[in-house]
């Protein structure tokens, strides 16, 4: 069998604008590596959607097999998970003659990965070598924190029962869908403990191997003589988790900044829908709102702290290793500490309060401190989330599948 791989997706990842698309492109970086030939099975709405889609350099000798599913397509499997009483997310991208493509594929592919949860249904119909369910983050643990740090779901009880209702379900089937392949891959312990804490068992193929990002090496001492302080908040806005996060720091963090008089600006960097509604600053520190950017990293370069107080949302937290690659330190809330390779001593610095948060950031008005910081952030980006960290994390999960790759 020659070193084929099948790649079964349920959206394009280019441009990579979210932390699932830099996982994927990630992988077919990696198998490309071991000199791979590329089929990708990918759902597009329509043809249209199809034949505007961008095909990087990376991919141009990979085969893109679309799969069309119309809005109305899914508004119809939701309607029958409900009657099935199965997870709606289980449903969603639920194609009959989508098997016999897979079955036919798959038959040919020394690897499969099957990405994310909701196309894990198809396993019966994979008969690979090998069969890898890339989770990426746990669904059931992204509803899950919903549930509870969303007073608008606790509040409305149809939303709080359609939630409830999916926690339950989609997280027992990702604990038990995961036995029927080889093995499955998280971004963070946080996600792993998770799953199997719900499936009760006390042993599961699950591996956690984090994002993946290439690094851009800044001069970052050249910046030291400015005379504020630069704080950066990345993340699309108009998504919940990113919009707790600002809001918080708009209303709680900034207050307190403000009163010990020390120069400070803000800037948001990410997408903004037309219909955001931007929380009230009361202070007299500017914000600037970057919206869409083609290359964060040329934004970077001008922040000496990232903030990261994210209380929703899965274990990925791109905007940390995105901060981290470009060697810009963060600071980040403690109940991200569980979702990454860190100890919080430097690089990523933890806080438990508003009033934690301001005694840490009274330590960047030295240059030094700015500077070491930045020098740690480079380094734990390269001891746990590089590219080259990522190939060897699936060359030892892989081991044995590819036969005379370089």
């Amino acid at each position: 069998m020659n070193n084929n791989a099948l790649l079964v997706l349920t959206r394009w990842p280019f441009p990579s604008k979210r932390g699932a698309d830099i996982r994927i492109v990630s992988i077919m970086k990696y198998l490309l590596s071991k000199e791979c030939n590329l089929n990708i099975v990918c759902f597009f709405k329509n043809k249209q959607e199809f034949k505007s889609i961008e095909v990087p350099e990376l991919i141009k000798e990979a085969v893109i097999h679309p799969v069309y599913l119309t809005i109305l397509d899914k508004a119809i499997n939701v309607f029958k998970s409900i009657f099935r009483r199965e997870a709606l997310q289980v449903g969603l991208y639920y194609k009959n003659d989508l098997k016999e493509l897979i079955y036919m594929l798959s038959s040919k592919s020394t690897l499969t990965v099957v990405h994310l949860v909701r196309l894990a249904y198809l396993h019966p119909h994979i008969i690979s070598n090998y069969k890898l369910l890339e989770l990426t983050d746990s669904m059931g643990l992204n509803f899950y924190s919903r549930i509870n740090n969303n007073k608008n779901i606790l509040i409305n009880s149809f939303s709080n029962y359609i939630y409830r209702r999916e926690v339950r379900l989609i997280s027992q089937y990702e604990a038990d869908v995961i036995n029927y392949f080889n093995s499955a891959t998280v971004v963070s312990n946080r996600d792993k403990n998770y799953i199997v804490d719900v499936s009760k068992q006390s042993r599961m193929n699950i591996h956690v191997i984090p994002l993946a990002f290439d690094s851009y090496t800044l001069d970052k001492k050249s910046t030291k003589n400015h005379k504020e302080l630069r704080l950066g908040f990345i993340g699309k806005l108009g998504y919940l988790p990113n919009d707790q996060a600002l809001n918080y720091i708009v209303e709680n963090l900034l207050p307190l900044i403000c009163k010990e008089n020390f120069l400070v600006r803000l800037c948001v960097i990410g997408d903004i829908p037309k219909d955001y509604k931007y929380p009230l600053n009361l202070t007299k520190i500017n914000i600037e709102y970057t919206g869409w950017v083609d290359n964060i990293y040329d934004y970077l370069e001008d922040i000496d702290v990232s903030l990261a107080p994210v209380f929703l949302g899965s274990g990925m937290q791109t905007k940390i290793v995105t901060s981290l690659s470009c060697g810009v330190p963060v600071i980040a809330s403690s109940n991200l500490k569980e979702s990454h390779i860190l100890n919080g001593d430097n690089g990523v610095l933890f806080f438990e309060s508003p009033g934690s948060f301001l005694n840490i950031l009274k330590k960047f008005k030295s240059d030094n401190f700015r500077v070491f910081q930045s020098e740690e952030a480079y380094k734990v980006f390269k001891s746990s989330y590089s590219f080259d960290l990522f190939s060897s994390r699936f060359d030892k999960l892989l081991e044995g599948v590819f036969h005379g790759y370089k």
